[in-house]
């Protein structure tokens, strides 16, 4: 019985460890040679921490703190940490990358202790968030930001995986990629619309898009799915305020159909007499 624990103990040892050979810890296991080090696993620049647009209370995971024992001896010993918020990191990020994150508002979700005990055979622990998208503008874009501050036990931290950024992605099922195609009626500029498109959420049923083809003119238009699937529109950003959706195409009939994914719009500007009229067919990919 103890030998079978002493292997469990040391595969996990081993487990744990290879699965960061970048950052140089235990050089020996086995033998206990090298540092007991902590880390946050940080495969990529900014982790998504994913939420339906439901508004119910949903639970997500945010940091996940692994721990290199050097030997099968030490992974039975409990450790201990401090994470600390580094709100810098969503400064730093939108700077690099002209982003507009901002820190999930702190009344709006609960999150475990920020300090993390391991026990006995723990290589492995998880920040829990729990959080109601309701409590919060999901036109906006939220992000939480976590380093390691302190050890116990004379665990090392891990230089390269000391930091972790983390998105808050709220969808609803409309969010995605989609194709649209169409046609822009325009008094000296007329033309066909055949391009690819991002909805992004910004309500339970409300996305956000581009205006007809004048996305990189900063002009947008926010896209609801009404309970009996017709569509409401509202321009957004830089589109002409005045803007309506129009209802005298059987086709373009401003309704979504469920079962091939597709809004069917007809909008136009300015109102009164609207002189630019688009029809537009988006589907998701």
């Amino acid at each position: 019985m103890q030998k079978n624990k002493l292997i469990k103990l040391t595969m996990a040892v081993v487990t744990a460890v290879s699965l960061y050979a970048c950052d140089k810890g235990a050089e020996n296991e086995v033998e206990g040679q090298g540092d007991n080090i902590f880390r946050l696993k940080t495969t990529e620049e900014i982790m998504p921490v994913l939420f339906t647009a439901d508004p119910v209370l949903q639970t997500g995971e945010v940091a996940e703190v692994r721990r290199d024992a050097n030997s099968s001896d030490e992974l039975t010993k409990t450790a201990s940490l401090k994470l600390v918020a580094d709100n810098s990191l969503i400064a730093d990020y939108n700077t690099a990358h002209g982003e507009t994150l901002e820190l999930l508002p702190n009344g709006s979700y609960t999150i475990d202790p920020l300090d993390m005990n391991f026990g006995s055979g723990e290589f492995v622990k998880s920040l829990q968030i729990k959080l109601n998208p309701s409590t919060i503008d999901l036109s906006k874009k939220y992000a939480l930001a976590f380093r390691i501050g302190e050890a116990s036990n004379g665990y090392m931290i891990s230089e390269e995986n000391r930091k972790g950024l983390y998105r808050i992605l709220i969808t609803n099922k409309y969010h995605g990629s989609y194709k649209s195609t169409g046609y822009f009626e325009h008094p000296t500029a007329p033309r066909a619309i055949d391009k690819d498109k991002v909805l992004s959420t910004t309500g339970p049923a409300t996305v956000e898009t581009e205006f007809g083809d004048l996305g990189t003119s900063g002009w947008k238009m926010r896209l609801t799915v009404n309970p009996d699937n017709t569509i409401s529109m509202t321009p957004t950003g830089a589109s002409n305020t005045t803007a309506q959706l129009m209802y005298d195409n059987p086709t373009y009939n401003n309704k979504y159909d469920p079962a091939t994914q597709t809004y069917w719009v007809k909008y136009g500007y300015p109102f009164p007499g609207p002189t630019r009229i688009i029809t537009e067919k988006i589907t998701m990919k």
